[in-house]
């Protein structure tokens, strides 16, 4: 089967439907709406940005007018520079390869659990960097 016949076929799924459903109630697919993914290049948000892509690709074959999807990924300072920037190489990959916008922020938060091996500790508790982490995420 062709890429366009898989495509199409994951157009169909009921899951992609819901999605879609989801999205048209909340007037997201709307031409001036525009879809950011936070995508962390893991195997949970990738599914979901081929199953945005799907959608979009099928309304588009369908004459319809799609918002513009991009996708952004958080970069956080508790963990291993080494990991986080094989997890960027790793996103910038699938975002060309899919051709959807990339955006990288990264957070400027120290970590909550005392010297280590990006420096000091900022002086948060476990909850209080939690919280702000989902603040910046949401």
């Amino acid at each position: 089967a062709s890429d366009l016949d898989a495509w199409e076929k994951l157009a169909k799924e009921p899951l992609c439907e819901d999605l879609e459903h989801i999205l048209d109630e909340r007037n997201l697919l709307l031409p001036d709406a525009c879809l950011l993914l936070s995508y962390s290049g893991g195997v949970d948000s990738t599914a979901h940005l081929i199953l945005l892509l799907a959608l979009l690709r099928r309304r588009r074959l369908s004459s319809e007018t799609v918002p513009r999807l991009c996708c952004m990924m958080l970069c956080y300072p508790n963990r291993d520079k080494a990991e986080v920037e094989g997890e960027r190489l790793w996103t910038k990959w699938v975002c060309q390869k899919l051709k959807v916008d990339l955006f990288v922020y990264e957070v400027c938060l120290a970590r909550p659990h005392g010297e280590g091996t990006d420096g000091p500790s900022c002086g948060l508790s476990r909850e209080e960097y939690e919280r702000h982490t989902k603040e910046i995420r949401f």
